[in-house]
């Protein structure tokens, strides 16, 4: 898929006065995003391509000589996504849609929503950690990614069942966090007209000293800050629908002057929906 050439981040006032200030964006543990089941989507997709074959593990545990199925070998990759359940991995929502009713009632807050538009090509190299990729919301699509990643390590696995347990252990939980990876791009479909990208940080051990802690109002959140080497890629910004999209418009447009954002220009959003 070919990246837009403006990616969009919706966000209210002051996230807005956040990222001009800070000149960065924020990326939130995954395990807090607004998909309550995102993280388990993907290991749940595993059960589907591989529904557990009962009778013929039964047998093998109880000594009998046939071959463990592969379904066997994929619940134990599934049973290591605690490896990876916690704090670890990190992510910031962006839309390719820049005025989209939808995301302004989801995420740009009431009365003072704004679209910031980046530049996607100075997205794409920020560090090793940090990887800007597209969700899928097509449910063929995201089974083959699973089952790709599955299919690469069967192999190895069958290779070392009986020999070194130890060998086993260590490639279903790299297989884990493959999968923990990927389900960062997994969305379900109900999700679609969102047409998300994202940047993906982690994985990251716990102890990571990048990992910082804001209250939400409701509970203590862990995020990330992502800089950009070249400065913060803003290209324009949308100012939401209200009853003061004027006067929005223009002490935005008056602010971004004074904070040195010369090139950066203003527009009201086109969608005629009034949060009031």
């Amino acid at each position: 898929m070919d990246t837009p050439e403006i990616l969009y981040h919706y966000t209210d006032a002051k996230g807005l006065l956040g990222i001009l200030d800070s000149k960065q964006i924020w990326a939130t543990s995954y395990r807090f995003m607004t998909d309550a089941r995102e993280f388990e989507y993907g290991f749940d997709l595993i059960s589907e391509l591989y529904p557990p074959a009962q009778e013929s593990t039964l047998r093998f545990l109880a000594g009998a000589d046939v071959e463990t199925p592969n379904s066997s070998y994929a619940e134990l990759i599934k049973a290591y996504k605690w490896h990876y359940e916690s704090d670890c991995l990190f992510v910031a929502a962006f839309s390719a849609s820049g005025d989209s009713l939808g995301q302004w009632r989801g995420y740009a807050g009431l009365h003072s929503g704004y679209s910031l538009g980046f530049r996607s090509e100075e997205m794409k190299s920020i560090n090793e950690k940090t990887r800007l990729v597209a969700c899928s919301y097509d449910k063929q699509e995201q089974l083959a990614k699973i089952d790709g990643l599955i299919r690469a390590v069967l192999p190895g696995m069958k290779h070392t069942f009986r020999k070194d347990i130890g060998q086993l252990l260590t490639i279903a939980v790299d297989a884990a966090k493959d999968i923990a990876l990927q389900s960062t791009t997994l969305k379900h479909p109900a999700f679609i007209e969102e047409r998300e990208w994202r940047f993906v940080v982690g994985p990251l051990e716990p102890n990571d000293k990048r990992i910082c802690y804001r209250d939400s109002g409701r509970v203590i959140i862990p995020y990330v800050k992502i800089d950009f080497p070249t400065g913060l890629p803003l290209d324009h910004i949308k100012v939401g629908p209200g009853p003061h999209q004027v006067r929005n418009a223009g002490s935005l447009l008056q602010m971004l002057k004074l904070r040195g954002y010369n090139e950066v220009t203003v527009a009201p959003s086109e969608v005629p929906f009034r949060p009031w």
